[in-house]
């Protein structure tokens, strides 16, 4: 049973870090629910993606709550830089942005430029992907 409760609870918090993700890159929870209405083999395939690296993280490191730390930390990282870059240039942040070295430095020194309302958020969010994996 208890075996049982912890895959349940384990389950939720991958669909729980894809939702709050989700929220702070389209910053919108209406737009969310749309998303997850029209688009659920999307949200299916990213809660697969999300559950992989959990899975190898897991397999890296030989500790459940050790991989989901790093992995929700690193999600959490690459949707604020997105973020950031989204709003700054119009366009996401891509899987080729990380080997151009000017494309990173001008998305990290933009960390600066977000708001006292965005860092409340992120600091939120940093807290309950840290706290949230002791249950595990």
């Amino acid at each position: 049973m208890r075996y049982m409760l912890q895959e349940i609870l384990f389950i939720s918090y991958i669909f729980f870090v894809l939702f709050i993700l989700e929220v702070w890159h389209r910053s919108n929870i209406i737009h969310v629910f749309e998303w997850l209405i029209t688009n659920p083999y999307i949200v299916f395939l990213n809660f697969i993606f999300i559950l992989s690296i959990i899975y190898l993280m897991q397999s890296l490191t030989g500790q459940r709550r050790l991989a989901l730390w790093i992995s929700t930390s690193v999600f959490l990282f690459c949707f604020t830089a997105s973020k950031i870059k989204l709003n700054l240039k119009g366009e996401p942040l891509l899987p080729w942005d990380g080997v151009l070295r000017k494309e990173a430095a001008d998305i990290g020194g933009s960390f600066v430029l977000m708001t006292s309302a965005e860092q409340a958020i992120l600091g939120c969010l940093v807290f309950i992907f840290i706290v949230f994996p002791i249950f595990f």
